[in-house]
């Protein structure tokens, strides 16, 4: 297979470069048509592909040529700017696009002029008096300067007759003191040459100083004039909002009101347990809060990981608070910067040789998460990682970088505690290496000349990444200058320390930062050359979030190091695959003149994590479950008749054309089974079909039967074995075809599952590896102390069982439901025992939004 992979990379790049030099073709139009011809390509030679893999090389494609996966705009019509109809001034983003000339070049200055007329394009407030509602997402990626293009719609905005802006900045004060400072610099400069009454004058309600609070506001808000205000998603803050906007609600009519939401995954999604009937999570309620005070309004929210976002639920609408900011009208894939560096490049598409990942061992990584201010531990990948950052500061001098700042980063946990005893231990490391340098110690001179060579090596590998590079001895003697310029910082909840860049501009600050949580999302480490990087975690978004290596590092790529363990960096490579995915999937969607109200995203699942925080995922659900190696088994019943009498009837269907092979009867307090061998898949398949089942994203019965389709296709559990479990004890018979049962199963739990609506939960089917192994002990098979994996191993991956378990009802747990039991309609609980297979189940995993009514309902595996 790696064969005709290679063959339709190599027929893609010949076919696009020939399209770009003989036509005037656009860049996505020959990358899609350059696809398109490779895979009929290979298909006409009669070559077996399935669409999976043809997926995953064209999402491979994208990268390895080169070319921008083109942006998502969630529908077509473009022209919705009302041209000719709607006056297009162009005051604020003219006044922009002079600030951006001066340190960007013309190439990137239209990029974010097209991009931002592509988000304008579907909020630009029609002319026509009355209401609109226009809420999208803009998908950028971690540390690529999201905010020029935010500060781009924020002045087009103004220009298309907005008159209030309103930016959510984060959650910290530096972030919204850091957008603040750009909003001053970038719209606010303008009124420098305006008087106050003129109609492009911007009144301000926050600084860089003050947040907003309602005291300082002095006067009503008067809408007949362009205000923006800068708040971070502050309880007390937005509520001090709320306040004066509602006393100023009388005179709002028909001015338009934007919502920016900068890290719109952060704090605004919603994570109340809709089921229970919760109340919206109060950011989340006081956002919407804000939008239902005006009748004109759009919210556009950024950020780099959408997982979240994509799962709000589509439908949901408050009584009280009203409808919830799901991304409904659009989302917007903004193109990979020039000069961006980010998972794909360091963990994906960089060649071994030139790797930035230096592997550490997990042992040393645990251990400095533990470390104590007593405690002792010898880093070895840590004390490494200090040595480069003194070595790289210094090479970076002999390339006219002087004054640039260089940090390095430390993140192995969250918790301060382990901050400290890290900070002492990397303290003293950095005393006594200082020491011995000053020293000219001949083993730490050695070991630094060595790591010198090799990083020489490396930056060979990177072509003319060397000119201008010192030698050793010139290399050395920057060092020595350079150690009293090395600042140890910790920067968490206790720490007073601060990153202070701007004082330094003149001679480039030199510091190690030390940290968790606050050095994490937002935060941009200035001239980050060394990460050290070992805290695990299982939530994509958030793992991708801590990346702050992430950003432009262009001119010293070949210096920067990633120390990471091997799990993370597997980990990374994953998450850029799947991100990978989701911006094809919004090419589809645009494809396809849908929005994503009507378009459920696919987002590719991962079988050690999770794509982000649990109560964020309520309306996650699988388009494919992989159950290979796992016991399935039902725990949940509905509480009407309808429930019962469906499930009684799908039993019923699957028995009744079975010859009955095997009765295997137990004495005394032992359960016995009736056996049914050879049962085709198909018949397993239509009975998952019509069994219900209820609360679990695992056990249920159409998702297995999805599973069970991928799996034929394969060639896999394609013969089944079906077992109806008898008990021994309670005399409750039940009719089934072709089954005399004399005694339901008995399970006298009293539990009910936390919804609140009053389902029956038994908590567990299954008693033992008896009747879970039944069939291979049949067959002669040693099961005796061995692990339920181990035995499910034995199982060929062409062998599954489904085991029927007819329940006794007279016990508490049905007799909180008001239906009446008979020996014809009983409650039937499954469990349904899957072999491992023999293919990569894994790479088929999907997730989307199960509020969203569309394509997925026939799911596209």
């Amino acid at each position: 297979m790696d064969t005709y992979r290679q063959k339709f990379y190599d027929n893609c790049n010949f076919i696009y470069m020939r399209k770009k030099k003989f036509s005037e073709m656009s860049y996505e139009d020959a990358m899609r048509e350059s696809i398109s011809e490779a895979k009929a390509a290979i298909l006409n030679q009669g070559i077996d592909i399935s669409e999976d893999e043809f997926r995953e090389w064209t999402a491979k494609i994208w990268s390895e040529i080169n070319i921008e996966i083109p942006c998502g705009v969630s529908n077509q019509d473009e022209k919705r700017v009302n041209e000719g109809n709607y006056p297009k001034e162009t005051f604020f983003w003219e006044h922009y696009r002079s600030s951006l000339e001066k340190d960007r070049d013309s190439v990137a200055i239209d990029e974010i002029d097209k991009y931002t007329e592509r988000i304008m394009s579907h909020i630009t407030p029609p002319r026509e008096e009355g209401s609109f509602d226009k809420r999208g997402l803009v998908l950028g990626y971690v540390q690529s300067g999201k905010t020029a293009n935010f500060i781009g719609v924020i002045n087009k905005a103004f220009d298309r007759n907005y008159n209030l802006i309103i930016v959510l900045a984060g959650m910290s004060d530096a972030l919204r003191t850091q957008t603040q400072e750009r909003v001053n610099r970038e719209v606010l400069s303008g009124n420098s040459s305006l008087e106050a009454d003129d109609n492009n004058y911007v009144r301000t309600l926050t600084n860089e100083m003050n947040e907003f609070k309602y005291r300082y506001m002095t006067s009503a808000l008067d809408l007949n004039k362009k205000s923006i205000c800068v708040v971070k998603k502050n309880s007390s803050v937005l509520k001090d909002l709320i306040r004066y906007l509602a006393e100023s609600e009388g005179s709002f009519g028909d001015s338009n009101v934007l919502i920016v939401d900068d890290e719109a995954d952060q704090a605004s999604v919603n994570t109340a347990v809709l089921a229970r009937g919760e109340e919206p999570k109060t950011i989340n309620k006081l956002i919407r809060q804000i939008l239902e005070l005006f009748d004109r309004k759009s919210y556009v929210g950024y950020t780099a990981t959408p997982f979240a976002n994509l799962l709000i639920d589509v439908e949901e609408e408050h009584p009280k608070f009203k409808r919830d900011i799901f991304p409904k009208d659009f989302v917007i894939n903004l193109p990979k910067p020039r000069g961006y560096y980010g998972p794909e490049e360091y963990f994906e598409d960089i060649s071994e040789e030139r790797t930035p990942i230096r592997l550490i061992d997990y042992n040393e990584s645990a251990e400095l998460a533990k470390v104590s201010d007593n405690g002792s531990v010898n880093p070895g990948g840590l004390t490494e990682a200090v040595r480069h950052f003194l070595l790289v500061a210094s090479i970076r001098e002999g390339r006219e970088q002087k004054k640039n700042h260089n940090s390095m980063l430390i993140h192995v946990s969250q918790l301060t505690k382990g901050h400290k005893g890290l900070f002492k231990l990397v303290d003293q490391y950095f005393k006594v290496l200082k020491t011995k340098i000053l020293n000219n110690d001949s083993v730490i001179l050695n070991l630094l000349k060595k790591e010198y060579n090799e990083i020489m090596l490396h930056s060979d590998k990177w072509n003319d990444r060397r000119s201008s590079v010192n030698t050793w001895e010139e290399v050395l003697e920057s060092i020595k200058n350079n150690l009293g310029k090395v600042e140890i910082i910790m920067l968490n909840g206790e720490s007073e320390d601060t990153l202070d860049y701007p004082s330094y501009n003149e001679v480039g600050k030199h510091v190690i930062v030390i940290g968790g949580n606050k050095i994490s999302r937002g935060l941009t480490l200035e001239g980050l050359i060394v990460s050290y990087y070992a805290r695990p975690t299982k939530i994509m978004d958030t793992l991708m979030q801590m990346a702050r290596w992430f950003g432009y590092r262009e001119s010293y790529i070949d210096l920067c190091r990633v120390y990471i363990t091997k799990e993370l960096a597997e980990q990374f490579s994953d998450i850029a695959n799947a991100m990978i995915e989701i911006r094809i999937e919004l090419e589809e969607m645009d494809k396809n003149g849908k929005t994503p109200s009507e378009f459920a995203i696919k987002m590719k699942s991962h079988p050690t994590m999770i794509l982000t925080s649990k109560l964020k995922m309520q309306n996650a659900r699988f388009g494919m479950v992989n159950y290979e190696g796992k016991l399935v088994q039902t725990r949940n019943f509905g509480n009407k008749k309808k429930f019962f009498e469906n499930n009684m009837k799908a039993t019923s269907s699957l028995l009744a054309p079975l010859e009955k092979k095997m009765v295997i009867s137990g004495d005394g307090k032992k359960l016995s089974y009736h056996l049914f061998s050879e049962v085709r898949a198909s018949a397993i398949k239509d009975f998952l079909e019509s069994y219900e089942t209820i609360n679990s994203y695992r056990a249920d019965s159409k998702l297995m039967k999805k599973y069970i389709e991928y799996a034929n296709s394969i060639n896999e559990l394609e013969k089944w074995s079906v077992i109806v479990v008898e008990g021994y004890e309670g005399g409750y018979k039940v009719e089934l075809p072709n089954i005399s049962i004399k005694n339901a199963i008995y399970r006298r739990k009293n539990e009910f599952n936390n919804y609140g609506d009053g389902h029956p939960d038994i908590k567990a089917l299954v008693s033992g590896n008896n009747e879970e192994f039944l069939d291979l002990t049949l067959n002669k098979n040693n099961l005796a102390d061995a692990s339920r994996a181990t035995n499910r191993g034995r199982r060929s991956e062409t062998d599954g069982l489904l085991l029927i378990y007819p329940l006794n009802p007279n016990v508490p747990t049905f007799k909180g439901i008001d239906v009446e039991f008979t020996s014809k309609l009983v409650p039937i609980g499954i469990a349904v025992s899957f072999p491992f297979s023999k293919k990569n189940m894994g790479e088929h995993l999907y997730l989307y939004n199960k509020s969203i009514k569309t394509q997925h309902d026939e799911v596209r595996l």
